[in-house]
């Protein structure tokens, strides 16, 4: 029996994580992109910006392209793999952690 979130995303999720959000992650970060445009959101001071628990990574994409240097933050290692492979060449530091 999965005993909490973390292994639950261990076990079975983060496999099918981009899969469940029906798009390919690309068109998924550039709909996140026009969300967070359409809400007026731009970089202050720094530019700097925190992707909680960023999964693959859509966000923290959509940031980093709106002119965020990003610090993506989540717990399970397979979807951080799959973000620091499709950002390379973006401004995001991806960290396996969990808020704690």
């Amino acid at each position: 029996m999965i005993s909490n979130v973390s292994q639950h995303y261990d076990s079975l999720l983060a496999e099918h994580y981009d899969w469940m959000f029906g798009v390919p992650f690309e068109a998924k970060a550039v709909e996140q992109r026009k969300l967070i445009e359409g809400a007026g959101v731009r970089p202050l001071s720094d530019g700097s910006a925190i992707d909680l628990g960023c999964g693959s990574g859509f966000q923290s994409v959509a940031l980093n392209d709106l002119g965020y240097q990003v610090l993506a933050l989540d717990s399970n290692e397979k979807l951080l793999g799959d973000l620091i492979e499709r950002s390379q060449a973006r401004a995001i530091r991806a960290i396996r952690g969990d808020g704690n």
